[in-house]
């Protein structure tokens, strides 16, 4: 990161999920864009990740975690 706390960032447009046939962990891949300001800009997939079963659940935690903190604070800004 730099000293503004700016870094690249690319909007998802999807993904995929599903377990690994024969193995305990989950796959998935993140379809993602090159511009949140470009309707026309080039959308790319990931490669397939892999995770454990935990390490799915303390995604879920994190994101469940953080939808509430964006939620919160649209909330604060709709209420002033």
């Amino acid at each position: 990161m730099n000293s503004d706390n700016e870094f690249p960032v690319f909007p998802v447009t999807g993904w995929q999920v599903g377990p690994k046939s024969g193995q305990n962990i989950l796959v998935f891949k993140i379809g993602y864009c090159t511009s949140s300001y470009n309707l026309n800009a080039t959308t790319f997939d990931s490669p397939f990740f892999s995770m454990t079963p935990a390490m799915a659940k303390s995604l879920i935690y994190d994101l469940e975690r953080y939808v509430a903190h964006c939620e919160e604070s649209e909330f604060q800004k709709i209420a002033i």
